[in-house]
């Protein structure tokens, strides 16, 4: 697999703690050991597709009793928020 910013041979998977602003955009979180690649030449970084998912379990799941310091694990078994359900 080639380091999609510097195209270094070999990468390896790799874990990385990270800070995200949380869907308020007032707090931010951080997340614990996130999925990521490890480059020789680049150092850890969160692919662009892993940066989406994170992005879209901030946004669909409730977080709220996992505070402001999770593993990314938590973060994607965390229940569902439905937001489409209309309060009536």
């Amino acid at each position: 697999m080639k380091c999609m910013w510097c195209d270094a041979e070999p990468i390896r998977e790799s874990v990385k703690d990270c800070y995200w602003v949380a869907p308020d955009g007032k707090t931010a979180v951080q997340i614990l050991e996130a999925p990521a690649l490890d480059c020789p030449n680049c150092g850890q970084y969160v692919t662009e597709s892993m940066s989406q998912r994170i992005e879209e379990a901030l946004y669909l799941n409730d977080f709220s009793a996992l505070g402001s310091k999770f593993r990314y694990d938590e973060l994607m078994n965390a229940p569902r928020i439905n937001k489409f359900l209309s309060k009536g």
